[in-house]
């Protein structure tokens, strides 16, 4: 190879080499900037969406004193977004302490676990203030005042990480395609610079066993010599050419199979393979082991499916399939459903898939995968549970009862009906809770509860709103004296006595007793579901100062003219 030859091949893989690169580099530094934006943007939008969500459901739960119930909140949002710290300022508990405002919260430990927000802690005030992003906003009462606050702190950690990964990402690519080229270059080029003619006959002879010379034929000598080399190098670049993209394409269909095979195994979900034209379905061996079934044992075909189908969600199953079927396979085919094991258990499944369809638009073939949702379908449920029921009765919570009093008001108003609400306070709860402790307290506060719903219809609904408050929503009475013999059915069944037995103390004799508020609806005067449960609270601390273990009504018409 002559100077002039080497410097090309010089120049040219400089050039490539050096394209390659600034194109890498220019648009690593774009993703780079799009990403950081991106991230950003969505970091400040699950920031507002967070505090909107917390100072709407915190509101409640600090005008009644609820604590326990608001940090559970705090929890909630922490485990689902991906903020450091959420801290809520109390003004009501502070009034009680004495010490301005009440501080609550928690924050991600250095290992991301969660801990107690504290006040006075120099390393998490200092942790906070090294925060890229702090949202805070006002919490406002019913009647519009602020009682408190809520703050949403942001670190960069997680932002650090992602454009961490997203210039690794960038870099390896960088280096792959441009080592790539630089193979390619060579090739070309070491073709350009064959050996020279004298070597012609030792270039054919060395051959494979198809007779095909392994390099190619160097064009140097007389011109019907460098005519025939050039012939010869054509035919023998075509057929080479061909018999490596041969090659390659054997090799790449090899390693997509292997591929394929190998993310089948090693993935928890079930494959399968519908064709719709025999019904002849093939199940990965996932699949099956997914319902406790041995490989192979379960039939090949269609019925099959539909008959592992929980009953209730075999006609919506069905109804999922064929509507994506008639959309000519329109986007993605997803669908939940329980499926029977073996065992005769029911697990919770999503179908995902995509079908193939042929010219004239009928489905021939259609493929995808099953995966096992009933641990996060069961968790999301707990979840939802504990958010709306009183985690020491097992009883509906304030929250929970509210939506439940809207549909009864509904209900009643529909039906030409009346809806009580009778809100109960356990006279004597304070003394037995100073007194024995805190465990028989709850204990007693469990009686009181499961007594309550003896004495009521399995249609009507008891809540405890909190310490020892409960309330009792009792709908479709025909007039208001209708509640008077349930309400004295309740006293005397919540002043019985209480036997309380324990390893670590001899058996205890508790009473308690009940003051009663009762308010109804529909009134003379249009009320919401937040002032008829004031109207009975109001009546309840009536009946108290009358004497206590005794009801009372709320005269709506003589708070209207009170007031007026």
């Amino acid at each position: 190879m002559d100077i002039r030859r080497a410097s090309l091949y010089f120049v040219l893989a400089v050039a490539i080499v050096s394209s390659v690169v600034l194109a890498m580099g220019l648009d690593a530094a774009y993703n780079y900037h799009q990403a950081k934006k991106q991230i950003v943007n969505d970091m400040k939008a699950r920031s507002a969406t967070s505090i909107q969500s917390l100072r709407t459901n915190i509101a409640d739960h600090i005008q009644s004193y609820a604590i326990n119930e608001y940090v559970k909140l705090i929890h909630t949002e922490l485990e689902q977004r991906r903020h450091f710290a959420i801290v809520v300022r109390d003004f009501n508990m502070g009034e009680i302490t004495g010490g301005g405002a009440f501080v609550s919260g928690a924050l991600r430990g250095p290992e991301g676990e969660l801990i107690e927000y504290l006040p006075n802690d120099p390393a998490q005030q200092r942790s906070l203030r090294e925060c890229v992003h702090i949202d805070k906003a006002d919490i406002f009462a019913d009647d519009g005042s602020v009682i408190g606050d809520v703050t949403i702190y942001i670190t960069d950690r997680a932002i650090q990480r992602e454009l961490e990964s997203i210039i690794v990402r960038t870099l390896a690519n960088s280096v792959a395609i441009t080592t790539l080229l630089v193979i390619f270059l060579t090739l070309s080029i070491r073709r350009l610079v064959a050996d020279p003619l004298t070597h012609v006959t030792r270039s054919i002879s060395r051959s494979d066993k198809d007779g095909i010379p392994l390099e190619a034929v160097p064009e140097q000598g007389p011109a019907e010599i460098r005519h025939l080399s050039r012939t010869m190098n054509r035919m023998i670049g075509s057929i080479k050419s061909s018999r490596s993209k041969l090659r390659q394409r054997r090799q790449q269909l090899k390693e997509e199979r292997d591929r394929f095979r190998l993310a089948v195994e090693g993935t928890r979900d079930g494959l399968w393979d519908w064709d719709l034209q025999t019904d002849h379905v093939l199940h990965s061996a996932r699949f099956e082991t997914m319902l406790g079934y041995e490989e192979g044992e379960l039939p090949d075909d269609i019925r099959c499916w539909s008959e592992l189908i929980h009953p209730d969600d075999k006609g919506h199953a069905l109804q999922k399939v064929e509507e994506y079927l008639n959309a000519k396979g329109e986007g993605i085919y997803e669908s939940t459903f329980r499926m029977r094991t073996k065992t005769g258990e029911w697990r919770w499944i999503t179908g995902r898939g995509k079908a193939l369809f042929s010219a004239d638009g009928k489905p021939i073939r259609f493929v995808g995968f099953n995966t096992d949702v009933t641990e996060r379908i069961e968790h999301q449920r707990a979840l939802e549970y504990s958010a709306k029921h009183d985690s020491l009765t097992g009883l509906p919570n304030r929250f929970l009862f509210s939506e439940l009093i809207q549909s009864a008001m509904h209900r009643c108003r529909r039906n030409n009906k009346l809806l009580a609400i009778l809100y109960i306070d356990l006279d004597e709860f304070k003394d037995i809770n100073d007194n024995h402790g805190h465990d028989i307290g709850d204990a007693v506060l469990r009686t009181s509860a499961s007594r309550m719903q003896e004495i009521v219809r399995q249609e009507d609904v008891v809540a405890r709103i909190g310490g020892d408050e409960f309330v009792i929503a009792i709908s479709d009475l025909a007039n208001a004296q209708e509640i008077i013999g349930l309400v004295k059915r309740l006293l005397s069944r919540l002043s019985a006595p209480i036997l309380h037995e324990s390893q670590k103390h001899a058996p205890l004799k508790l009473r308690v007793s009940a003051s009663i508020g009762i308010s109804f609806y529909p009134q003379h005067h249009d009320i919401g579901s937040d002032a008829l449960l004031r109207q009975a609270d109001q009546a309840m601390y009536s009946a108290k100062e009358s004497g206590k273990n005794r009801y009372d009504f709320f005269d709506a018409d003589k708070h209207h003219r009170d007031t007026a």
